[in-house]
């Protein structure tokens, strides 16, 4: 059962790593300070 536990865990931190690529440079809730402008 760890082992499932593991895939779930794996696959939201890749869903989390996707979502934190494609979201816009202006970001702010993610507790970033980023300038692109």
């Amino acid at each position: 059962m760890l082992g499932v536990y593991f895939f779930i865990v794996a696959n939201i931190l890749v869903l989390c790593l996707i979502a934190f690529l494609k979201a816009p440079s202006g970001q702010r809730w993610a507790g970033m300070d980023i300038d692109d402008e």
